[in-house]
């Protein structure tokens, strides 16, 4: 593990100010600022492989990163350096840095201070404060709890032009489930489409039946193979919302159990 250092936290100027409340601009109602809660939607970011965007404010290059780790204890996170040395000395000059993420079609933005350079594992890597605030654009009834990637849980489902796919749950809410799979016939899967009666295994925890709307599917950056789903819960009963609810509260436990 290398020697953590918490960067120093620029100072403010009021071009910066004026930077933020552009970017952020309309949505106060999305800006979380428990540190706990930053940290975990960086964690489930880290967990889950996904790609950020890192742009400095006032530039119009950006490297395409993703987190290594999150230490609140430091009030730092490390994340990968860039593919081009000359976008990664910007960004370290950089006072002031925009930081993007596209989770299961969620938009997750944060502002961050000017980033170090250290060692990660072996391997030059950038490390920043943890931001104050952080905006994940969702509606607070929709929040998206992740399930376990290495024993995942299953959704049987079958697709219109496809057939039937098993698919891996990513993450859970009371209006969506999102899912992951390697199947190369996705592509030819419109979204839109319907899917009916698929099943959601959760082991232990029981099974649901489900109808699902695609609302989004992309294949994720970097790897050719794997495909990100995102489905909304159609005619979804409301005798069945405390079933779904328990299991929501039990996976965002289990990862609170996992931080600590």
């Amino acid at each position: 593990m290398p020697h953590k250092k918490s960067p120093s936290q620029p100072v403010e100027t009021p071009s910066q100010q004026v930077s933020v409340s552009t970017v952020f601009a309309g949505l106060d109602q999305f800006c979380i600022s428990n540190p706990q809660e930053i940290a975990s939607v960086l964690r489930q970011l880290k967990t889950h492989q996904d790609t950020i965007n890192v742009r400095p404010i006032g530039h119009e290059s950006f490297i395409l990163s993703s987190i290594l780790d999150v230490d609140i204890g430091e009030g730092i996170f490390f994340y990968d350096c860039g593919g081009n040395s000359v976008q990664n000395q910007l960004l370290l000059a950089s006072p002031e840095n925009f930081v993007s993420a596209m989770p299961n079609g969620v938009p997750v933005q944060f502002l961050c201070g000017q980033p170090q350079q250290q060692w990660f594992h072996g391997a030059p890597a950038f490390c920043s404060a943890l931001p104050t605030t952080l905006y994940r654009v969702q509606r607070r009834n929709a929040f998206r709890v992740g399930t376990p990637i290495g024993d995942p849980f299953i959704c049987a489902a079958k697709l219109p032009r496809v057939g039937k796919i098993d698919f891996d749950i990513s993450d859970l809410s009371l209006t969506g489930v999102g899912l992951r799979s390697t199947n190369p016939e996705l592509a030819a899967v419109p979204v839109g489409a319907i899917v009916r009666s698929a099943v959601l295994d959760f082991r232990k925890q029981g099974k649901m039946t489900v109808d699902l709307q695609i609302s989004y599917l992309q294949k994720i950056q970097g790897n050719s193979n794997l495909y990100r789903v995102g489905c909304c819960l159609i005619d979804f009963p409301k005798v069945k919302e405390p079933d779904l609810q328990r299991l929501i509260t039990y996976f965002e436990l289990a990862d609170r159990q996992d931080e600590h």
